[in-house]
C-alpha cells in the first residue's frame, strides 16, 4: 500500500518537473546588485524566464543600467518581447530599452503588448546585453514597463539531445519549455500544433488524468476490502453481544402467590394456658367425716 502511495507521488513529481516553471527577475533588482548578470541554466526549467522591470513601480526613474543575460557556455540567448510601454510615446523615445543583437543595438520604445511574443531578438553561442535607460523626470504621464521571455538554446545542425525540443530554426532548448504559451525557439516553433503537438493535453491535464485514474484504481481495490473488514467488525459485535447471559430483574409478585403461601402454612405459636381450672388425669378421693 504504501509503495504504491509513493509510486503516485513520484510519478505525479517527475510529470511536473517535466513542465517549465518560470522564474521571475527585475530590473530594479538587477541593477540595484553589485554585477547585474542573469545567469541563464541549459537543460532544466532555469533554462528560460521572465524579465520586468519592476515589482510594484510603474516608472524607474533615472535609469541607466546594463544588464547581462548570461547562458551556459556554448549557449545563445533568445529574448521575446511580450509587453513594452515606455510613455509619454512623442515626441521621441525618451526612455527605452536597447537590445544588443550579437553587438548590433535595437532600441526599444512605445507601446506593444502581443501575447504570441512574435518580436524576438537572440545572441549566437554567446550572452545578451540590455540596456535600461529612462528619464529623470516624475509623474504619471511617465511608464517603464516590460515583459520579457529570454531563453537559453544551443543551436545544432544535427538532432538535439533528447532532453531537449529541435526548434523550426535548428536551435535546442529544453522540451519543457513547449506548449507553454511563450516564444522561446524565436520562430514560434514550439508552440506548433504541427512540429510541437501543440493543442492536445497539457502536461498538467496528463498529471491530473494519470493521478485520477490511479487513486480510482486503488479506490476500487480498497473498497472491497474496508468493506469485508466492516462486515467482519459487525459480526463480531453480534457474536459477542448474544454470547452473554440476559439480564433479569425479579418483579414484586402482588397477591396471589404469597397469599396462598401465607395460608397454607400452619400456625406454630403454641396456645396460652388457661387460668380458669386446672384438669387433672387421676382426681384425690372424696372427704368423710
Amino acid at each position: 500500500m504504501k509503495s504504491l502511495i509513493f509510486f503516485i507521488l513520484f510519478l505525479s513529481i517527475e510529470i511536473l518537473c517535466a513542465t517549465a516553471h518560470y522564474e521571475t527577475a527585475y530590473v530594479e533588482d538587477l541593477c540595484n546588485s553589485n554585477v547585474p548578470i542573469w545567469n541563464l541554466g541549459s537543460e532544466n526549467s532555469n533554462s528560460s524566464g521572465i524579465l520586468k522591470s519592476s515589482r510594484h513601480q510603474h516608472f524607474l526613474k533615472g535609469m541607466n543600467c546594463t544588464i547581462i543575460i548570461q547562458p551556459p557556455l556554448g549557449f545563445g540567448v533568445v529574448l521575446s518581447v511580450r509587453y513594452i510601454d515606455f510613455r509619454p510615446y512623442v515626441p521621441h523615445c525618451q526612455s527605452y530599452v536597447q537590445v544588443f543583437e550579437n553587438d548590433k543595438p535595437s532600441k526599444l520604445c512605445g507601446y506593444s503588448a502581443d501575447t504570441s511574443e512574435y518580436q524576438s531578438y537572440s545572441s549566437d553561442g554567446r550572452a545578451l546585453a540590455l540596456q535600461f535607460f529612462t528619464v529623470n523626470n516624475s509623474g504619471p504621464q511617465y511608464h517603464s514597463e516590460i515583459t520579457f521571455t529570454v531563453t537559453s538554446f544551443l543551436k545544432l545542425h544535427y538532432n538535439c539531445d533528447r532532453k531537449m525540443f529541435q526548434c523550426g530554426n535548428l536551435r535546442c532548448i529544453w522540451k519543457g519549455l513547449k506548449c507553454d504559451g511563450h516564444n522561446n525557439c524565436g520562430d514560434q516553433s514550439d508552440e506548433s500544433p504541427h512540429r510541437a503537438s501543440c493543442g492536445m493535453l497539457s502536461p498538467g491535464g496528463i498529471t491530473a488524468i494519470v493521478v485520477g485514474s490511479v487513486m480510482g484504481l486503488l479506490l476500487l481495490i480498497l473498497l472491497p476490502f474496508l468493506c469485508c473488514r466492516f462486515c467482519r467488525s459487525k459480526y463480531r459485535e453480534e457474536q459477542s453481544a448474544s454470547g452473554e447471559p440476559p439480564l433479569i430483574q425479579p418483579t414484586p409478585s402482588y397477591g396471589s402467590s404469597m397469599e396462598r403461601n401465607f395460608q397454607h402454612e400452619p400456625d406454630l405459636t403454641p396456645p396460652e394456658p388457661s387460668t380458669s381450672y386446672i384438669r387433672y388425669q387421676d382426681p384425690p378421693p372424696a372427704y368423710k367425716p
